[in-house]
């Protein structure tokens, strides 16, 4: 049996863990040959340490017994025009083991009531364009497009540039 709880100092290496690979699986594919799991990883955990020591940031871990089997990451970010505080759904792993487990529902609960209880009234997140399982996820916890990133790929346009004839 699960059970979902705030995090704990002792959860940390688990959390540094998990992190890193949640990372590297939502690298996108065409910029896994441009770094390496090191990089990806570190990078990671440092965000990660960065939204547990902010003020607000928590996370809720899943539990088998006393071991962590997944976590979800909560920041509390300021709106850039208005300035009203929000949630931001920062990173969230589950062990593939207990995937469909209802694990992750639990933590989306219990975040969400620790942000209710802050006052906020949003939570966002970001999905990646190349994970639609995630945005599958997101969707089944009740997310809706707020807002769609895009972005542009300057070396196919630069080289497209430089080999167009006059």
């Amino acid at each position: 049996m699960l059970s979902v709880r705030f995090w704990q100092q002792t959860d940390l290496p688990e959390l540094m863990r998990m992190a890193a690979i949640t990372a590297w699986n939502i690298t996108p594919p065409d910029d896994k040959p441009h770094t390496r799991f090191e990089t990806v990883a570190t990078n990671a955990q440092q965000s990660l340490l960065r939204v547990l020591n902010a003020p607000f940031g928590n996370a809720v871990v899943a539990l088998d017994g006393s071991r962590p089997v997944g976590y979800f990451l909560v920041a509390v970010q300021h709106h850039d025009k208005t300035g009203e505080p929000y949630g931001y759904a920062a990173d969230i792993y589950v062990e593939p083991a207990y995937r469909k487990s209802g694990a992750s529902k639990q933590m989306h609960a219990l975040a969400e009531e620790y942000l209710r209880q802050l006052g906020l009234r949003t939570l966002t997140n970001w999905t990646h364009a190349h994970n639609p399982l995630g945005q599958k996820a997101s969707e089944k916890h009740g997310f809706r497009i707020h807002m769609l990133m895009m972005s542009k790929d300057l070396r196919s346009a630069q080289s497209r540039a430089m080999t167009a004839t006059p």
